[in-house]
């Protein structure tokens, strides 16, 4: 095959190629017909579909009490600060927070530790000082000026129960004021 041969057949198939592309390019831009098909022995749906108000995004929860010491592992001595409802919520913002009380000044942690809200979890806690799936954020106390401390370090988990148990601990030897505020978030 001369040159000239080889040049033409190059031509022609590069012009074959955009002419390819340009066909491809046209059956991306049209518009597809898309067929749902219902499933009525799953799913059986009667009536009218709606949403009323708006759609619940995130909500924050806050729980406060003041809490002498006791330190994490006193699992029968934690105070109880109540049950945090997750439901219809993915994940967790846990933020910390608190004053001392007292002329001492407080050296220690501070903690928040949910536990699931299920009768099992609640018995290893009570009986085998075991913590089934904690969630947990604390906030170190050293010796300041200030009685007032704020935990700076939030801490955020993807949440796998519906409810959890709130305790909190103090291993301080001063009485602190302490909140714990969740967002609640999707």
């Amino acid at each position: 095959m001369n040159r000239r041969s080889k040049l033409w057949a190059g031509l022609v198939g590069f012009l074959l190629a955009l002419l390819l592309l340009a066909a491809g390019d046209a059956v991306a831009r049209e518009i597809l017909e898309v067929e749902v098909v219902n499933w009525p022995a799953l799913t059986s749906i009667r009536g009218s579909v709606s949403i009323d108000g708006p759609i619940r995004h995130s909500e924050v929860d806050v729980f406060s009490d003041v809490v002498t010491t006791v330190r994490p592992t006193e699992t029968t001595r934690l105070v109880d600060a109540g049950v945090l409802d997750v439901d219809g919520y993915s994940s967790v913002v846990l933020s910390i927070e608190g004053e001392t009380r007292g002329d001492r000044l407080a050296f220690g942690k501070i903690g928040a530790i949910l536990v699931p809200d299920k009768e099992r979890a609640k018995r290893a806690m009570l009986e085998e000082q075991m913590f089934f799936f904690p969630l947990e954020v604390d906030a170190s106390i050293s010796a300041r000026e200030t009685k007032v401390f704020v935990n700076g370090a939030q801490k955020e988990f993807r949440v796998a129960f519906s409810r959890y148990r709130v305790f909190f601990y103090n291993t301080t030897k001063n009485a602190v004021d302490m909140t714990l505020t969740v967002h609640k978030a999707n």
